[in-house]
């Protein structure tokens, strides 16, 4: 970066050269001063990065999807199958998936799902989440 411009003598001839002063010739290159500020700005910012990278550990997009209802529970159905039987697929670009806000009404008999013939979306109540490779997280909590 040029930052202004000084004038040499010349060769006796009575002409005058303005040669290009760098701004780091000024202010005098790299010094204590500089490595300190360097130092303090860094040490500074650090704490900034990790309050923004934190979000990335805490807060991940984890598979959700609607609580099975406490009678589900009781009857040891594994939540594969209630995902199965009960939630209804939406259709998006990239195909179909799972939905996360609505379910279809289910109860148990003898020990297995029976559907509601309806088969209307009701909204969720509650949420199960994924974690297979996050336990705890601000999410779910």
């Amino acid at each position: 970066m040029v930052s202004s411009l000084t004038k040499e003598k010349g060769d006796g001839t009575g002409s005058e050269k303005t040669v290009p002063k760098e701004f780091t010739d000024i202010i005098g290159g790299h010094g204590r001063f500089q490595m300190t500020i360097f130092a303090f700005v860094l040490f500074a910012c650090i704490p900034h990065c990790w309050h923004n990278l934190i979000m990335t550990f805490f807060a991940p997009n984890i598979d959700h999807w609607c609580a099975r209802p406490p009678q589900i529970v009781q009857a040891n159905i594994s939540v594969e199958q209630w995902r199965n039987a009960s939630l209804p697929v939406v259709r998006n670009r990239a195909g179909g998936k799972i939905s996360h806000c609505t379910m279809y009404a289910t109860s148990v008999d003898n020990g297995s799902l029976s559907m509601n013939t309806s088969r209307d979306p009701v909204k969720c109540s509650a949420w199960e989440y994924n974690t297979t490779f996050y336990h705890n997280t601000m999410v779910d909590e």
